[in-house]
């Protein structure tokens, strides 16, 4: 006589077990989000760019200028000098990022390396009363001005709207 064998027990937990232990989990995950931004750590840093500078006024390569005057919500996120460019990355109030390039690199060449061979002059701003000329053709996104004067070119590019670009530029002394 043949018995019925009766399945074994589940090695398993329950599809309701596992949501619980989510639920555990996610509450600290949760906290910890909520306390970090309740401390305003969401603000990028601000680095010191004296380094950059003063590599690249010792260089005398070009007469540097330096954003001065902008407000608060503006953040200096990276600065660096080498090969007689000075590239300064920044993020506006806006949420734009944004970089101001400085640099005695004949402007046919430093717009090629840093626009892409894509880039093609689009008009022109009025910067403060200087006419800058305006790129397209860029990365997605991009925006960029341009700045070409004897022995200097100044760029001031990124995924910003172009009004951070052009206080960008006109806070350049």
């Amino acid at each position: 006589m043949e018995t019925a064998v009766s399945p074994p027990p589940r090695a398993g937990r329950r599809p309701r077990d596992m949501v619980l232990a989510m639920v555990v989990l996610m509450v600290p995950v949760i906290l910890i989000v909520a306390l970090y931004r309740f401390l305003g750590n969401e603000t990028p840093p601000t680095i010191d760019t004296s380094s950059a500078y003063d590599a690249a006024r010792a260089a005398h390569a070009f007469e540097v200028v330096t954003p001065t005057g902008l407000s608060d919500g503006w953040h200096i996120s990276s600065a660096t000098y080498g090969q007689g460019t000075l590239r300064i990355g920044m993020t506006s109030p806006n949420a734009g990022a944004l970089q101001l390039v400085e640099s005695n690199t004949p402007a046919a060449t430093l717009l090629s390396t840093e626009l892409g061979a894509t880039a093609h002059p689009d008009g022109t701003v009025d910067v403060s009363g200087t006419a800058w000329q305006r790129y397209a053709g860029l990365r997605p996104q991009e925006k960029a001005i341009v700045l070409a004067t004897s022995g200097r070119t100044i760029i001031v590019v990124g995924k910003a709207d172009e009004r951070d670009l052009v206080t960008l530029a006109g806070s350049l002394h």
